[in-house]
């Protein structure tokens, strides 16, 4: 990649002259310098010399820093892979900055092959402060749809007994929950509906109860909307302890999980799952509520 290096003109002469005006930069890469003339009717006008600075002007500062180089990206920092309509896999490699990371796309999912990559990126601040406790990475192209949702599996490590984690989407300044996250203690797998930035952050959301205070049964296999506050940024997952069951944030309807559409702090959407209905519940690590 080549960077534009600034040049700075530095204005020397007697005191009656006026410096000169900055060097605007050329998309060819070479510096279009002006330099004031006067033409036949005494008006200023502006000409172009590509080839030497203004009179009054030494010539530009050339900065041969290391900003202009900035080399290549470690060994195993990307990986990429075609994957078409039958579905495939992305995976990193072991001792590289993607180890454990996957993206597992189901048939189905596309249309048409796509070139995936994904990237080890250096980390944003997590969503409202949270750490970030797996490898930040992009995957790419940015914002690709898939009809089935792909799986993706970031690693993540932490000294937090008990800790309460989110699989969080990076879309251009801002996050958003990734779906229905099962793991264990090394590693936590969610849904990706579209391709973005990723990472496991470190939430602490026991505090928060939850508070339904709007809700819709729809038809069997439909959307369903759930309003209120004390949702959480995102879906927990927390890893069992002994062994034990993992616990996740979710929504039943009449006693069965839903599969989740859309989950943030005030509203949560899920795909009612097939039968009569039947109350509807969220759970998180505040506690749960059933809609009245």
């Amino acid at each position: 990649m080549l960077l534009a290096v600034g040049a700075i003109a530095v204005g020397c002469g007697s005191k009656d002259e006026r410096p000169s005006p900055p060097l605007p930069a050329t998309d060819a890469g070479v510096d279009a310098r002006p330099d004031s003339s006067t033409d036949g009717g005494g008006r200023d006008s502006t000409v172009t010399d590509g080839d030497a600075p203004p009179p009054d002007a030494p010539p530009p500062i050339e900065d041969g820093s290391d900003i202009d180089d900035l080399g290549l990206p470690p060994p195993g920092s990307r990986v990429e892979a075609t994957i078409g309509p039958e579905g495939g896999t992305l995976s990193g490699s072991s001792g590289t900055a993607l180890a454990g990371v996957s993206l597992v796309v189901s048939s189905g999912a596309l249309s048409a092959p796509v070139t995936f990559a994904i990237d080890a990126a250096p980390a944003p601040t997590g969503p409202g402060g949270a750490k970030l406790v797996s490898p930040y990475v992009r995957v790419g192209p940015e914002g690709v749809s898939f009809a089935i949702p792909a799986r993706l599996t970031l690693p993540w490590s932490t000294t937090v007994a008990a800790p309460q984690l989110a699989a969080v989407a990076r879309i251009g300044f801002s996050w958003s929950s990734l779906q229905d996250p099962t793991g264990d203690a090394t590693s936590v797998t969610a849904s990706m509906r579209r391709t973005s930035g990723a990472a496991i952050a470190l939430l602490e959301l026991s505090s928060s109860a939850p508070k339904i205070t709007a809700a819709a049964s729809p038809d069997a296999g439909g959307a369903l909307f759930v309003e209120g506050s004390g949702f959480g940024v995102a879906q927990v997952f927390r890893p069992g302890a002994d062994g034990g069951a993992p616990f996740v944030s979710n929504v039943t309807v009449g006693g069965v999980v839903a599969e989740t559409l859309g989950w943030s702090e005030s509203a949560i959407s899920v795909r009612a799952p097939l039968g009569d209905g039947g109350a509807i519940t969220v759970t998180t690590p505040g506690g749960s509520v059933t809609a009245p």
